[in-house]
């Protein structure tokens, strides 16, 4: 469940809202482990789960901004920078090498 489905769930009662979070174990006899399967599960955890699993998708104003965040970092222009000079310098330095022997 995404929390915007959870939100959408928890605002629709008048009087009262209740969240019950289900987390009784298989049987024993139960064939093989699932994915989910966590021997340590809570409401608790379960529920922050749920809060952390975003669903909703970005704006066109988030993913240019999130975007241009990416691309202008430094760490990602001093890798481009050193990517774009080992490729300059890679015939230079295989014919100095090829001359010197």
């Amino acid at each position: 469940m995404t929390r915007e489905n959870l939100y959408v769930a928890l605002t629709r009662g008048r009087q009262t809202n209740m969240d019950y979070v289900a987390i009784d174990k298989p049987e024993s006899d139960h064939a093989g482990p699932h994915p989910g399967d966590n021997a340590e599960a809570t409401a608790r955890s379960a529920l922050f789960g749920v809060l952390q699993h975003n669903g909703a998708e970005q704006s066109a104003h988030e993913t240019i901004t999130s975007e241009q965040n990416t691309w202008a970092n430094i760490g990602q222009l001093a890798a481009e920078y050193e990517t774009i000079v080992a490729a300059a310098l890679h015939d230079r330095w295989a014919t100095l090498i090829r001359t010197s022997v």
